[in-house]
């Protein structure tokens, strides 16, 4: 089970109208999880590079706060290390692995477009992304799928060129 940690990205904004923008972005996700007993225990490193692309309507809005409803698509490429160990009798074992794997993600959200000058503004979302795909370890696959699915949230800052 991934329970999200702090993630960083950039992105592209274009508004194509003034109800509309649309939008790139990469993002970095990380994380880890593990667990063990008296046996044995793992530990799973893992990382995601995220490139989504998607759109947003925003509400009409007479004030320099807009609010909006977005969704977007995007393409998750993880990777990682497994690592393990365990005592079998008076045996220890230990060993590692790359664990890897990719899928395809959805999300929406609701995002908040505050205007501080005609080309900064300060943004705020929060939504839920849905991504999960299986773990591979060494090439092969596990049958285990990892799990980015869950709330998502955003501050940021734009800067508008034109």
């Amino acid at each position: 089970e991934l329970n999200g940690d702090v993630s960083f990205g950039l992105g592209v904004k274009a508004d194509v109208s003034p109800a509309w923008r649309i939008y790139g972005e990469y993002e970095h996700l990380s994380d880890n999880t593990g667990g063990g007993n008296q046996i044995g225990s793992f530990k799973l490193d893992v990382s995601a590079e995220t490139f989504l692309v998607g759109a947003t309507y925003f509400f009409p809005s007479t004030s320099k706060a807009r609010l909006g409803l977005g969704a977007g698509i995007g393409y998750y490429d993880f990777g990682g290390e497994l690592e393990t160990n365990g005592t079998i009798g008076t045996d220890e074992y230990s060993g590692s692995a790359s664990a890897g794997g990719s899928t395809i993600g959805f999300d929406g959200r609701g995002t908040l477009d505050v205007a501080m000058s005609e080309k900064f503004h300060f943004d705020l979302a929060l939504g839920y992304r849905s991504a999960s795909g299986e773990l591979e370890v060494d090439g092969q696959g596990t049958g285990t799928d990892l799990d980015w699915s869950g709330l998502m949230s955003r501050v940021g800052f734009t800067y508008f060129v034109k």
